[in-house]
């Protein structure tokens, strides 16, 4: 990741991978902190900006997690990884507020495009789930 930010400073998707690696270390107050200077520097980057609206789902601050969330749907085009963490942004959020329907409608959109991934298996799961657990 040094040889990387040397050839590349300024590059938000290097310092991404870095925060990504702190905090599979256990790092986690410099994940966040690096992850904070992302967004803070380079706001228009997509994976920054939803990995900001991870950050305020985990402290419950719903309304500011759709602040991250908003701007970022409605584009045009997407990659597909921009749009697979979109959906699950989505749908974690929905699952955290108890939003069934949010995260259901996040869930039929990712499977409209990728249905046979692993990533949306694990999150069709995890809906089944939470909707099961509201009827108990």
């Amino acid at each position: 990741m040094q040889q990387a930010l040397a050839l590349a400073p300024d590059a938000p998707e290097i310092w991404n991978n870095l925060a990504v690696a702190y905090e599979r270390l256990g790092r986690d107050n410099e994940a966040r902190a690096l992850v904070h200077r992302i967004h803070a520097e380079h706001p228009d980057y997509f994976f920054g900006a939803i990995t900001m609206s991870s950050i305020a789902i985990d402290r419950g601050a719903f309304d500011e997690a759709l602040d991250y969330l908003r701007p970022l749907t409605g584009h045009r085009r997407y990659h597909i990884s921009e749009f697979e963490s979109l959906c699950t942004a989505y749908i974690q959020l929905g699952l955290a507020k108890k939003d069934w329907a949010l995260a259901e409608e996040w869930l039929n959109n990712w499977r409209l495009i990728d249905a046979d991934s692993e990533e949306f298996k694990f999150w069709q799961a995890r809906v089944k789930i939470g909707c099961f657990m509201r009827w108990r």
